[in-house]
């Protein structure tokens, strides 16, 4: 596993280089040339790695124990580790189709232009309630133990790369059902200084609830700061528009 740790401290020092030197602009999605689109996808390319990789660990260590005695184990485990990131990088499709057009919208309504947090105060209070749902609960138990995904899935019926992509693929499922509204905050933030510190604490929290004995009580609390953030922040951008 020591490679799965290489690879995301290679993708944190890419993506640092990277924010600083251009950073998630969002004046870049007025003008989405191909190399702009090529450049926020490379961008997000990078977080996936350095972020959701490590979390992925026990899914990585479950599979390289199933498949320990094949000759092909190497790319067995790579092909489950290949899955995670492809999901994520699908999602990042999304998310970034997403910003755009509310970053359209922001235009078309004086309230959102003249009043850039309350965007990101709404994602913030959104994440804090997801953070507290049931659903948010359930997929983090399902990341925490992923044998229940091995014996769904590692029956022996079908070819080892195929039950490894099926097992990979549901558990991921499960890591996007756990972290989507987490990494969406990414896109409020935007980038630069405020940008890496996010990322830094979304990941430590994130690999925290997955990782640690006690992960499973992170998530109220964190929900619950994130909704009074949101709320307060939201309050102080509501007083100027009533005064």
């Amino acid at each position: 596993m020591l490679a799965v740790l290489a690879t995301a401290g290679v993708a944190w020092a890419l993506e640092v280089g990277r924010q600083l030197a251009t950073g998630h602009d969002h004046r870049l999605l007025d003008h989405p040339t191909p190399s702009v689109v090529a450049g926020l996808a490379a961008g997000w390319t990078l977080m996936v790695v350095a972020m959701m990789l490590p979390p992925a660990l026990p899914l990585l260590d479950l599979v390289r124990g199933l498949v320990h005695r094949r000759d092909n184990r190497r790319r067995l485990v790579a092909l489950a580790a290949a899955v995670v990131v492809a999901l994520w990088l699908a999602v990042g499709a999304a998310l970034l189709a997403a910003d755009a057009g509310l970053h359209g919208l922001s235009h078309r309504i004086p309230t959102l232009a003249a009043h850039p947090t309350i965007v990101p105060a709404l994602g913030l209070t959104g994440t804090g309630l997801y953070q507290l749902s049931g659903l948010k609960q359930r997929c983090l138990r399902a990341c925490r133990s992923p044998r229940g995904f091995a014996l769904r899935h590692w029956q022996g019926r079908r070819p080892a790369w195929r039950e490894t992509a099926a097992l990979a693929g549901d558990y991921a499922l499960s890591c996007l059902g756990c972290c989507w509204a987490l990494m969406v905050l990414l896109f409020a933030v935007g980038s630069g200084w405020l940008g890496l510190m996010a990322m830094v604490a979304l990941s430590l929290l994130m690999a925290a609830e997955r990782l640690a004995p006690w992960g499973l009580r992170l998530a109220r609390p964190t929900g619950l700061a994130a909704v009074a953030g949101g709320a307060g922040l939201l309050t102080v951008t509501a007083v100027p528009l009533f005064v």
